[in-house]
């Protein structure tokens, strides 16, 4: 999969998904889809708001990290991402977008958008004006509707009000994959390994959606071998100290350090919330118990 960081000129001519698409999920993936066309070089035009970012995206906790979301598409078997920092749009009318965006870099000849989707400065272009612009221009307009799994609809919001509730399994059905959390492996406070029950430590992608703190039966991968896990999600509130929250996983069956390497957890189920405990070795216990179960 060919990644363009600027929106630099196509030599050929394209078929482009527009949207965001932070989590990559299964409404997103039919926006995806439906911009296929054979002959097209198959695109999705998103961006980064690392630097700025459109008024309906400030502040937003992301599903994923720029990485992820990659991934996630490269998974999906697009050829071409165009993933410009956001300013490099901001300012540009919807006309203007369409124009010099779209028809003048891109060569777009299909595109493929959600319902709602909307662009321009101040969002102020929508599905009408998309429509009319195509049917100006000749290209082929693919508008996906809303999607519902089980009478829920499928939206990034949901999904970020599920992961932040600890509801892994109704997520993970919205996302079409398994919630994970991929990372360098880092040195923490060894309290794991004091304990007997040497872990995993990873700092968590901000500006992303935290998960619920607490326990979660996790799979976790890692030089290229599948371990059944458990993974705490949280502050570690037994132990004194201010710190960010953190993802740390105790593998079953795992043996030796991990430091440096690139692990991907999978979460599965919330089993517990985070706890403060009156002493290590009542953290001790309750861990032991944790593993027991799994």
């Amino acid at each position: 999969m060919q990644v363009y960081y600027n929106l630099e000129k196509s030599q050929e001519e394209t078929a482009v998904a527009l949207g965001f698409f932070d989590g990559v999920h299964t409404a997103h993936a039919e926006v995806i889809y439906g911009a296929r066309q054979p002959g097209l070089v198959w695109s999705v035009l998103t961006f980064r708001i690392n630097e700025s970012a459109p008024a309906n995206k400030s502040g937003l906790e992301l599903i994923l990290p720029d990485a992820q979301r990659l991934e996630r598409l490269e998974a999906l078997g697009v050829e071409r991402v165009y993933f410009p920092a956001f300013r490099e749009m901001a300012g540009l009318s919807a006309e203007d977008f369409f124009r010099r965006i779209l028809m003048d870099k891109l060569h777009a000849r299909r595109l493929s958008c959600g319902y709602n989707y909307t662009f321009g400065q101040g969002a102020a272009g929508d599905t009408g004006l998309l429509r009319r612009l195509c049917a100006e221009q000749g290209v082929d307009l693919n508008i996906c509707p809303r999607l519902e799994r089980d009478g829920e609809l499928v939206s990034s919001s949901a999904i970020r009000e599920l992961l932040g509730a600890g509801r892994i399994p109704e997520a993970n059905a919205l996302l079409g994959y398994r919630y994970y959390i991929l990372g360098e492996v880092i040195h923490g406070r060894s309290l794991g390994r004091t304990l007997g029950f040497p872990t995993l430590n990873q700092l968590l992608a901000r500006p992303c959606v935290v998960p619920a703190h607490g326990v979660y039966n996790s799979v976790t991968w890692v030089r290229g071998k599948r371990y059944r896990s458990i993974t705490n999600i949280g502050v570690k509130p037994t132990i004194e100290g201010e710190r960010a929250p953190l993802a740390e996983t105790y593998m079953l069956g795992a043996e030796g350090d991990f430091y440096g390497e690139t692990a991907r957890v999978e979460l599965l189920e919330h089993t517990r919330p985070e706890q403060k405990f009156s002493s290590v070795e009542e953290l001790r216990e309750i861990v032991q118990r944790d593993i027991s179960r799994r």
